[in-house]
């Protein structure tokens, strides 16, 4: 993400992780801070004008104290980038071993951001067409047909390629077009301002 940023401005990374901090490289970074969270003293309020929240509210406790404390540190017009998996019906044994908290639906995750005091911009869909597959998937878990463990597996080699190669295609479609709910959804979020009415 790093490189991507860094055409737009200087770049800091956060991490509340001082082994993740150890392990990483960033050439790409003004620079990077051990810290629980944006909501940190040491970024005041007005701070960024971009803040990428990319599948992180689903490990954090309180989600919308986080949010909270994440528009305060925007700029007057700053934005809120955040991905967050989907459908509660699919939490498993991969969620609990990445330290998941929750699943959202799209509805439950549109009111964490009203209750944070922002609106949502823009959104899309993303790993759309796998959808119905994790659902196949975790059906079988359910009925006792294969091993919650199944869950962990790589797909196949020419397969994980293909699947791989679609999420790229699914991410180039979804930012210019918007695509339904899928996997997970990402959004484009903002403070509301005065004269603003939420959906």
């Amino acid at each position: 993400m790093g490189p991507v940023l860094k055409a737009f401005g200087a770049v800091t990374g956060v991490d509340a992780s001082a082994e993740a901090l150890e392990a990483g490289n960033y050439d790409d970074y003004s620079r990077v801070v051990l810290a629980s969270g944006l909501q940190d003293p040491a970024f005041p309020s007005g701070t960024f004008d971009l803040i990428a929240l990319l599948d992180v509210l689903e490990h954090v406790d309180d989600d919308r104290d986080l949010l909270v404390g994440l528009a305060e540190r925007l700029t007057e017009n700053g934005k809120i980038a955040v991905s967050v998996p989907l459908w509660p019906e699919l939490f498993g044994e991969s969620d609990r071993a990445a330290g998941h908290y929750r699943r959202y639906t799209p509805i439950s995750f549109l009111e964490c951001v009203r209750d944070a005091g922002l609106e949502v911009v823009a959104s899309t869909g993303y790993v759309v067409a796998l959808l119905p597959f994790a659902r196949l998937q975790r059906r079988r878990v359910l009925a006792g047909t294969v091993s919650a463990t199944e869950e962990f597996l790589v797909p196949w080699g020419p397969f994980n390629v293909a699947l791989s190669a679609w999420a790229v295609l699914e991410g180039f479609v979804g930012g210019r077009v918007g695509l339904p709910p899928g996997l997970s959804l990402v959004a484009i979020l903002r403070r509301v301002g005065p004269g603003s009415d939420l959906p």
